[in-house]
């Protein structure tokens, strides 16, 4: 075998670097780029990932709920926890969305809600817990008729508190949520 068409050294950017080093420098970019791509992969699983289904605790010596919502859940041992502040209906400028409207103001929370949980890779099907403040106890079938659309797959446990206002006189609804994801 014609050994001259293996030099011994090489040159490359001013510098010469023996052939084994090259091969060397050349395995630890492939390890770089296959460590990259797992990690690539692993975002990829995440964000085609299948919902969580927390544990629905119900005792049947209890009346059934009254809406949209669990007596209890039970979320995943080592889940990462995500709570949500309480969220009102306000355009991106601050005013106020649909005032004095509650169905449009509770669809509005709950596609917020979707936003912000996609950013923390979890879905609606992952919340937990909510907690409802609401400005009249008579909206309540209303808002239930709306988020019927939203939890479908799983109900949360939940809390609706009314109270005798909110940020904005014309805000009627602020929801409050808790999520998990498995890290």
């Amino acid at each position: 075998m014609d050994r001259s068409v293996f030099p011994d050294n090489m040159h490359r950017d001013g510098k010469i670097f023996a052939l084994g080093e090259l091969v060397q420098a050349a395995l630890v970019e492939v390890s770089n780029l296959k460590s990259e791509l797992e990690k690539f992969k692993d975002n990829a699983a995440k964000s085609e990932r299948q919902p969580m289904a927390h544990e629905i605790i119900h005792n049947t010596e209890l009346s059934e709920p009254a809406g949209v919502f669990v007596q209890a859940t039970r979320v995943p041992a080592g889940s990462d926890v995500i709570h949500v502040s309480g969220l009102t209906s306000r355009n991106k400028d601050g005013s106020t969305f649909a005032p004095n409207d509650i169905k449009a103001q509770t669809r509005h929370i709950l596609k917020i809600l979707q936003k912000i949980l996609a950013n923390a890779g979890a879905s609606i099907d992952d919340v937990a817990k909510v907690t409802v403040y609401i400005t009249n106890m008579d909206d309540f079938d209303t808002i239930h008729e709306v988020r019927r659309e939203f939890f479908i797959n799983t109900k949360p446990a939940s809390a609706m508190v009314e109270v005798s206002r909110l940020v904005h006189d014309d805000m009627l609804i602020e929801i409050e949520a808790v999520a998990y994801v498995m890290p």
